[in-house]
């Protein structure tokens, strides 16, 4: 049950290695890296065109028990069909940006995985199109939509769950005096259809939140936004942020690690 010396000076046992795997991990993390880095060279590019901050509740991935220590799994895709919606709509004329989730990566590389192989120029074309993605950390994300907000010209919300980062988004536009530049598009069937697997509000609480909405930014019912799209378009482009072009050029870091504390941080850092 010891391992002899030998064994000792091989620290890692490399033929034990799944190279199917290996390969997607490295596709994956590679598309990460490149949607981050092509979004930071877009906002580094002085540029008259519009650029648009998309924030919006996550789509929902859960299991629910049926006995028998059987379960049944399920995932929201309210989300991810909007974002192909405002690509369509935006993405030609606007630099519209957005924070990479863990199912957008799942549905963006379906169709590229047989790049994982080494093909990685083609990931680097593909990646960020027509959003613009970064991979924001989970301790640093409400720094880093504050820096981007103030560099940003209009912002559309879509609201398909009232989950406590997107609430925390909409108070920091109201607070920071963006609201006059920014579109909620409010899609109540999606957040009770949430409600179901969840149990968050009741829909008297959605009503009110809606209304309370409508008092500070411009609000459009999910089911209205193709006779309305042609407007949101026109305020997009008639807007501007309060910094100009030449004054807004700026970075986000790439922070890839684990979210934990310092301490248990430094002993992974020390593993490797």
């Amino acid at each position: 049950g010891r391992p002899n010396a030998a064994f000792r000076v091989c620290l890692v046992d490399f033929n034990a290695f799944d190279l199917e795997i290996l390969a997607q991990l490295c596709g994956l993390y590679f598309y990460i890296h490149a949607s981050h880095k092509k979004a930071n060279h877009a906002l580094l590019r002085q540029t008259t065109a519009r650029r648009v901050l998309y924030l919006r509740g996550f789509d929902y991935q859960a299991a629910v028990g049926v006995g028998g220590g059987l379960a049944m799994g399920f995932s929201t895709v309210d989300s991810t069909r909007f974002n192909h919606r405002l690509g369509v709509l935006l993405g030609h004329d606007c630099e519209v940006y957005k924070a990479l989730s863990p199912l957008d990566l799942e549905r963006e590389t379906l169709a590229l995985e047989r790049h994982f192989y080494g093909d990685y120029p083609a990931l680097t074309r593909l990646c960020s199109t027509p959003i613009r993605s970064f991979f924001l950390h989970a301790d640093h994300w409400q720094r880093d939509v504050a820096q981007l907000a103030g560099r940003m010209d209009y912002f559309v919300v879509y609201l398909s769950s009232l989950s406590e980062s997107v609430l925390w988004e909409l108070q920091y536009l109201h607070d920071h005096g963006h609201a006059g530049r920014a579109s909620v598009i409010f899609d109540r069937d999606a957040i009770l259809t949430k409600n179901v697997h969840a149990g968050f509000y009741a829909e008297a609480h959605i009503d009110a939140f809606r209304a309370e909405l409508e008092t500070h930014f411009t609000v459009i019912p999910a089911e209205d936004f193709d006779a309305r799209a042609d407007a949101l378009r026109a305020r997009v482009l008639a807007a501007s942020g309060p910094l100009p072009s030449g004054q807004r050029e700026s970075t986000l870091p790439f922070r890839f690690h684990p979210a934990l504390a310092k301490s248990k941080r430094s002993a992974l850092r020390r593993l490797d």
